[in-house]
């Protein structure tokens, strides 16, 4: 995001934008970016790719015009970028040339620091045992003796800690479903900010307290074809909002009880 008003101000035409990783120099950035800009003719907004020139200079935007996200000044595909605290930064002129630089890219306000992380959730229902007795369960098996009781055995994590929630659902007979088991960064909150889910563990919790697949007034609830979805969601976001989407597993069996 781009102060325009304020870049003006000082004597600016034209940015260029730096990324700074954990380790190594510095390196300008020189992606396109696309952004809506009024039409007056059209009476609409219109799609405007906004290009650096070959020195990677990305013209400031001008006085007057309405764009429908107002400050943006790149939108950055951080892919390849390392995991980790990155330091982007800007750097103003107000002509294409390096002489014409006005003030640092270390003023203050010109750079910031960002937590990059493109890893995505990990999930997986590595286990199935009926209870109790812990009986280890294969998938699609037919299960019709002993208890409608049942631990899970999940794995549901962040590799860079990021995690937001998983949640674990059985689904079976006509749109029927019911929650086994849950957890969310809420219940997690530190000065670190940090949560990586959980890996390898069985619920549901406390315990792990058996799940009961029996539902009151639902004969279907243990007569019937069950699969068990595992999702996950980590709380990586885009300056507007989350953008890795949900993490699933799915494994299923049949109850006949």
């Amino acid at each position: 995001m781009v102060n325009w008003e304020s870049a003006r101000s000082m004597g600016a035409n034209f940015y260029q934008v730096f990324i700074e990783g954990p380790v190594g120099p510095p390196l300008q950035v020189t992606q396109s970016f696309g952004d809506y800009l009024w039409s007056v003719p059209l009476n609409a907004f219109e799609l405007v790719t906004t290009t650096p020139t070959g020195g990677g200079y990305y013209p400031l935007r001008s006085a007057g015009q309405i764009w429908l996200n107002f400050w943006l000044g790149l939108l950055l595909d951080t892919t390849g970028r390392p995991n980790g605290l990155n330091q982007i930064s800007i750097k103003l002129f107000s002509a294409e040339n390096a002489a014409s630089e006005i003030g640092h890219s270390t003023d203050p306000g010109r750079f910031a620091r960002v937590m990059i992380d493109n890893t995505v959730p990990v999930v997986s229902i590595q286990q199935i045992d009926q209870q109790p007795g812990n009986v280890a369960i294969n998938t699609c098996a037919i299960v019709q003796t002993g208890t409608p009781t049942f631990t899970f055995q999940v794995t549901a994590s962040a590799p860079q800690s990021h995690l937001m929630g998983w949640s674990l659902t059985a689904y079976w007979g006509d749109n029927k479903s019911i929650s086994v088991s849950s957890d969310n960064y809420n219940n997690h909150i530190t000065p670190t900010r940090l949560w990586a889910g959980i890996t390898g563990v069985a619920v549901p919790p406390p315990g792990p307290t058996p799940w009961n697949a029996t539902v009151s007034g639902d004969p279907t609830s243990i007569h019937c074809a069950h699969s068990f979805f595992l999702d996950a969601w980590d709380r990586i976001i885009n300056g507007w909002g989350y953008i890795h989407g949900v993490a699933s597993y799915q494994k299923s069996i049949t109850l006949l009880f």
